[in-house]
C-alpha cells in the first residue's frame, strides 16, 4: 500500500525542518502521538532505534518499533516503523522553493498479520487519512493558524 501526501507550507525549508525534525514537537502535529523511547543509537540519525506509542483509532494503544534510515538535514527524512499488524516506510522530503517549503511524504505500507489482511481497504485508508491530516495540521501549526 501505498500513498503520497503533499503540503505546501509558507515557511522557509530550515524553519520547517527543524520543527519537523524535533522529536519533541510530534505529539502537535501527529494524529494519535503519545511519547517515544530512544532506544540505540545517535538521537535522529541513521540506524536510531525508538519505540514509538500512539492511540488508534479505536483508543487502543498501539506501539512500533522505529529505525531511522535517512536524515539529509534540512531535505529528507526517511524512517522504517514496525509492530505486529504492519511495517511501513516513511520517506519526507522537503523542497525549497523560494517562498514556500514543498513538502512531500510517502508512505510504503504493508500488512504483516494474516487477520488485519482482512481489513486491509479499512487500515489503508485509516493510514492515508492520519498522514493527509499530519501533513495539514503541520502547516497549519507552521503558518500560525492554530
Amino acid at each position: 500500500m501505498k500513498h503520497s501526501t503533499y503540503v505546501n507550507i509558507d515557511r522557509p525549508i530550515q524553519e520547517v525542518w527543524d520543527f519537523f525534525s524535533d522529536i519533541n514537537n510530534m505529539e502537535q502535529w501527529l494524529t494519535g502521538f503519545q511519547r517515544s523511547d530512544h532506544l540505540s543509537g545517535e538521537l535522529g540519525q541513521p540506524d536510531s532505534t525508538y519505540k514509538q506509542y500512539y492511540i488508534g483509532p479505536a483508543g487502543q494503544e498501539v506501539i512500533f518499533k522505529e529505525k531511522v534510515l535517512e536524515r539529509l538535514e534540512p531535505k529528507r527524512f526517511s524512517s522504517r516503523m514496525r509492530n505486529n499488524m504492519l511495517e511501513m516506510t516513511v520517506t519526507t522530503k522537503l523542497y525549497d522553493r523560494g517562498d514556500y517549503t514543498e513538502v512531500i511524504s510517502e508512505v510504503d505500507a504493508t500488512l504483516t498479520n494474516m487477520v488485519f489482511r482482512l481489513f486491509k481497504s479499512l487500515i489503508k485508508q485509516e493510514i492515508y487519512n492520519r498522514q493527509d491530516s499530519n501533513f495539514k495540521k503541520l502547516k497549519e501549526i507552521l503558518e500560525g493558524e492554530v
